[in-house]
């Protein structure tokens, strides 16, 4: 059985819900208001003024350990690991690759054709108030 140490149940259990989200799974949030965040997985959870809130569960809690052991389904020392970094959380795959209707072809980069005198450019510079000569 694995064990964790005092000082990362300790480290754990401060860290609210928002900022390790923020940090380590920031795909995971939606901004609802300006104090005010959701989750995309879980739309009902609500995170505001330091605690959270999970609607459809029935239940909410402070820290980020609490979310992950009870609304993520998580051991409890798979949890603690989690959240000091031992453990990287893992993006889900709908998320790593965009789904569209049609298959998207990589261009090769290609420069404009050359021109023999840069007046457009410059004249462009000029409007800016950039120096020509520089």
């Amino acid at each position: 059985m694995r064990r964790v140490n005092e000082e990362d149940v300790r480290v754990a259990r401060e860290m609210d819900l928002l900022t390790y989200l923020q940090m380590c799974e920031p795909w995971e949030l939606k901004q609802t208001s300006s104090s005010e965040y959701r989750t995309v997985s879980h739309g009902s959870l609500v995170i505001s003024n330091g605690k959270w809130y999970w609607n459809r569960g029935g239940f909410g809690g402070v820290s980020a350990l609490d979310y992950l052991i009870k609304v993520r389904g998580m051991g409890f020392v798979a949890a603690v690991e989690t959240v000091c970094g031992v453990r990287a959380p893992v993006m889900p795959a709908s998320l790593l690759v965009k789904k569209t209707g049609r298959q998207r072809k990589d261009k090769a980069l290609s420069l404009p054709p050359r021109v023999k005198y840069a007046t457009r450019m410059l004249a462009y510079l000029q409007e800016r108030g950039i120096d020509a000569r520089c």
